[in-house]
């Protein structure tokens, strides 16, 4: 072989593993090319992912606006509502006036901050200071709610009423007797029996202190006690039931008081 021939076939040689490294070039050279495409289909659903925390929050937005729902049932703090300074709890008051306040001895119920007497107890009204009422019954949502006794001091004076979540039902309707209630509540007896005046039974003497009327004391039992009032020479209000109690009108003798009270009403009114 002349050496034409060995520097040809080193051309060929040459041109040959060129054209093989410029191939395999083109090939893997592509290949590493499409890896970005790849990668980045991959995180086309990485851009959905801010629409994730929209939905998780929509829970939390809601929360707000319930508990403006719950504290909507709340009646709002007026100036007829009086507060029990050392306990916070709030009572109905239905005629406020200045320097007045009050200790309340009984149970609540918590409407969303407030507190309000809820259930019997008891609640000691001051002016300035000073104790001038004593009230005992039950109350509703802090309102007077049913029987009420009242004391009132320095007098001791003792009168019942009856309230219908914190409005007093009045002992008449009108002006009329025959418009007032069948069966008035007065008060209650140490026995623990309520005492009602049947209004249709009254009989007057004369006049609004001579009188006859019948009771109907009900509870764990019911029973009808006839009544006698009248004024004594001295001047005093005596009376005398069916069942031998006598005596005369003071501070042990409420459901009494209550009784000769409604009647000089009832008279006067008829």
């Amino acid at each position: 072989m002349d050496n034409r021939t060995k520097i040809l076939i080193a051309i060929i040689v040459t041109l040959t593993i060129a054209l093989g490294f410029m191939v395999g070039l083109y090939f893997f050279g592509g290949n590493s090319e499409i890896q970005p495409t790849n990668q980045v289909e991959e995180t086309k659903p990485v851009e959905t992912s801010p629409t994730q925390p929209i939905q998780q929050q929509t829970p939390s937005q809601v929360l707000p606006q319930q508990t403006i729902q719950e504290r909507a049932t709340v009646e709002p703090i007026g100036p007829n509502w009086i507060q029990d300074n050392s306990t916070g709890i709030y009572l109905w008051n239905p005629q406020p006036t200045d320097g007045e306040s009050i200790s309340w001895s009984g149970s609540y119920i918590q409407d969303g901050p407030y507190k309000f007497a809820d259930g019997f107890g008891k609640v000691i009204w001051q002016k300035n200071g000073r104790t001038v009422q004593i009230d005992e019954g039950n109350f509703s949502h802090g309102r007077h709610n049913g029987k009420f006794k009242h004391q009132f001091l320095p007098s001791g004076n003792i009168e019942y009423s009856n309230w219908d979540n914190g409005v007093e039902i009045p002992i008449q309707q009108s002006r009329r007797a025959k418009n007032y209630q069948s069966e008035v509540y007065v008060g209650t007896y140490r026995s623990g029996l309520d005492a009602y005046i049947l209004t249709d039974s009254f009989s007057f003497r004369g006049g609004s202190d001579s009188f006859h009327c019948t009771i109907k004391a009900t509870g764990y039992e019911t029973v009808f006690l006839e009544y006698d009032f009248m004024r004594s020479d001295k001047g005093d209000v005596v009376y005398s039931n069916s069942q031998g109690y006598s005596g005369k009108l003071g501070h042990n003798t409420e459901v009494e008081n209550s009784i000769w009270k409604f009647a000089q009403e009832y008279y006067y009114n008829r």
